[in-house]
């Protein structure tokens, strides 16, 4: 807000929206509604408006093998697992357009993450830790399968 005082009428006002999917369609159609209800708004509050998209990431699957033996891995070491899926700026989204990419996440606490109130237990940690060592031992012994086939 500018100017930023409680009893000036401000000038300027930018606003930042981020708009996540992981169904592309659903995405695009969410942002062209947002972009009409912003135009809308504006019209009926007789002000100009502009939209400016700065980043778009559109949605997409990691690598299925890595996905395969991740989930291998971690029912080899005894730990539950469950797909997920990420729209969020991990490197490892951006990545994925240049070679197979997949995360490995820990459970936080409640299930907070980035947020101050996030903690995630040691023994957790741990067990991520071994996972990825264990991942990147089986890939250098070779790429991982295909889904549903064999190395």
């Amino acid at each position: 807000v500018s100017p930023n005082s409680s009893n000036v009428v401000a000038q300027e006002v930018k606003v930042y929206a981020e708009m996540r999917a992981t169904d592309n369609d659903l995405l695009i159609a969410n942002c062209r509604a947002f972009e009409a209800a912003a135009a809308e708004a504006a019209q009926r509050a007789f002000v100009d408006h502009e939209l400016v998209q700065v980043t778009d990431r559109p949605a997409g699957a990691f690598d299925a093998g890595l996905c395969d033996l991740i989930a291998q891995v971690a029912a080899d070491q005894g730990l539950g697992h469950r797909r997920l899926s990420t729209v969020a700026g991990h490197d490892a989204v951006s990545m994925r357009k240049r070679c197979p990419s997949a995360m490995i996440f820990v459970p936080s606490v409640k299930g907070i993450s980035h947020n101050e109130a996030e903690f995630t237990h040691p023994q957790d940690l741990s067990n991520g830790l071994e996972m990825l060592g264990a991942v990147l031992l089986r890939l250098l012994q070779g790429p991982p399968a295909a889904p549903g086939g064999s190395r």
